[in-house]
C-alpha cells in the first residue's frame, strides 16, 4: 500500500502502539523506542526490477519516517543514511538502506 491518504485515514484515531502495529504488519517497520538509547540503527531492504520502482518506494518510506518520526519524538537525519545495493544472479535488484533514529528527549 503506498497510498498516502489511504494508510493516514487507516490510523486516524489511532493509538501510538496501533499506528507501530500497522507500520510493522503493513510496511515491516520494527521501530521500538523503548529500549532506552538515545540512537537506534534500523535496516530496509527494498527489491526492485527498475528504477522507477526503487523511487517510488524509497519516497515512500522517506515519507512515513518523516511522517511519523515528529509523531514517536524521535529524529531522522537524511545525513545518517547508508545505501548498498546489488543484483542478484536471478536479475532481482535489491538496496539496503541503514538509517538511524535519534530521541528528541
Amino acid at each position: 500500500m503506498y497510498n498516502k491518504e489511504a494508510l493516514l485515514e487507516l490510523l486516524d484515531g489511532a493509538s501510538e502502539e496501533e499506528v507501530l502495529q500497522v507500520l510493522k504488519d503493513n510496511y515491516n517497520i520494527s521501530w521500538d523506542f523503548r529500549n532506552g538509547t538515545c540512537k537506534s540503527w534500523y535496516a530496509k531492504v527494498f527489491t526492485y526490477c527498475n528504477a522507477d520502482q526503487l523511487e517510488d518506494q524509497l519516497n515512500f518510506f522517506l515519507w512515513l519516517v518523516n511522517f511519523f518520526a515528529p509523531i514517536f519524538h524521535v529524529c531522522f537525519k537524511e545525513e545518517d543514511t547508508v545505501f548498498l545495493g546489488c543484483s542478484c544472479p536471478c536479475g532481482r535488484k535489491q538496496v539496503v538502506l541503514y538509517y538511524s533514529l535519534t530521541r528528541n528527549d
